[in-house]
């Protein structure tokens, strides 16, 4: 496994295109698990899809740079706190190639890791 830490979502960027793309995959499943800007996970699964529906301004800016990597929208699952048990994470995170984890709040990151248990 290799990871790589952005600390933005501008991974496309001219400087950073051609060390990454041997590592974006067009055929890569991505699993995306936001937290929001703030200092809390959307409190109910309303909000959460108000921030990460598709269209709307966080999910086009996450999506942006995989999509310069040819990676379709069809490959990349989204994790929702709201909905999701332990098993459907487990499972998600199987079967994904790439796992962005975006957002500017590692305490609740790890919170929601540990909800999970």
């Amino acid at each position: 496994m290799i990871n790589l830490l952005f600390s933005e979502a501008n991974f496309d960027a001219k400087w950073a295109y051609p060390s990454v793309c041997s590592y974006m995959k067009k055929d890569s499943r991505v699993l995306v698990i936001p937290v929001l800007s703030g200092d809390e996970w959307s409190e109910d699964e309303r909000e959460w899809e108000y921030h990460y529906r598709k269209g709307s301004r966080h999910y086009e800016k996450i999506m942006a740079p995989f999509r310069n990597y040819q990676i379709h929208d069809s490959q990349v699952t989204w994790f929702c706190p709201h909905r999701e048990t332990h098993d459907g994470a487990v499972m998600k995170i199987r079967n994904a190639d790439i796992i962005y984890l975006c957002g500017n709040h590692p305490d609740a990151m790890m919170k929601m890791v540990s909800d999970l248990d």
